[in-house]
């Protein structure tokens, strides 16, 4: 209700193109097309493509000829947005995973819900990958009542190895509020300012501690005689 943009829905592949060829002629004073949700829009193509076939699920056909007919017109429809004479903004959801690697090492991250596949050919294809999370901070008024803030972040850089994101340009701050003002801001600097020029705001770096000394290290050292080695005639 508080979206005043003009919204297409979208329900099938083929009126996914008659849109895009609609777009492509530009009759029209659109800057920025907005994708919401990007998985959505995967699974509908996908959904729309086994239907044709009268299949549910890639496997249904041998030889992976099932993931070949679904990989393709996800792929095609993503490039052929991206050709657009707009800024396209892609929305999508986001997970917390974890993994285990053969030594028992635990890593959780936060990811796109995406497959991995399609993940990185749109990642490919934009110039930035974002984060956005929720931030919450709890005070008490003069009466004690817990009061509950909520704060939007946006990340720009990729500081914690956590979220799977990144960006073609580097932006001189790593973490702002969802400001637009702020964000075309700092993209329009981060694209006109050489990454060598831009200094990066992290967290200074803890300092090492001295290394402790051994017991062994207290050991006088014994000197050890050489001598040349004789051979017999």
């Amino acid at each position: 209700k508080h979206i005043t943009t003009p919204v297409v829905d979208i329900d099938n592949n083929t009126n996914w193109n008659e849109l895009i060829d609609l777009l492509a002629k530009k009759d029209n004073d659109f800057e920025t097309i907005i994708i919401d949700l990007v998985d959505h829009l995967i699974d509908m193509v996908r959904d729309d493509i086994l239907g044709n076939y009268s299949i549910s699920h890639e496997s249904d056909l041998p030889h992976g000829k099932g993931w070949n007919l679904v990989k393709k017109p996800i792929y095609t429809i993503l490039r052929k947005i991206v050709s657009l004479p707009y800024n396209i903004i892609f929305i999508g959801h986001s997970n917390n995973f974890s993994n285990v690697d053969k030594m028992g090492r635990e890593t959780n991250y936060i990811n796109s819900t995406l497959p991995e596949k399609t993940s990185n050919v749109i990642k490919g294809l934009v110039d930035c990958t974002l984060y956005t999370a929720i931030e919450k901070e709890e005070t008490k008024d003069e009466s004690g009542n817990r009061i509950i803030t909520t704060h939007y972040k946006l990340y720009l850089n990729a500081v914690d190895d956590g979220i799977k994101m990144g960006s073609r340009a580097l932006f001189a701050e790593n973490i702002i509020d969802t400001n637009y003002s702020k964000f075309i801001e700092l993209y329009t600097q981060a694209n006109l300012t050489p990454a060598t020029e831009i200094v990066i705001k992290k967290p200074e770096p803890k300092a090492l501690k001295p290394l402790k000394k051994l017991p062994q290290d207290d050991i006088p050292q014994k000197k050890v005689k050489t001598t040349k080695d004789s051979t017999l005639d």
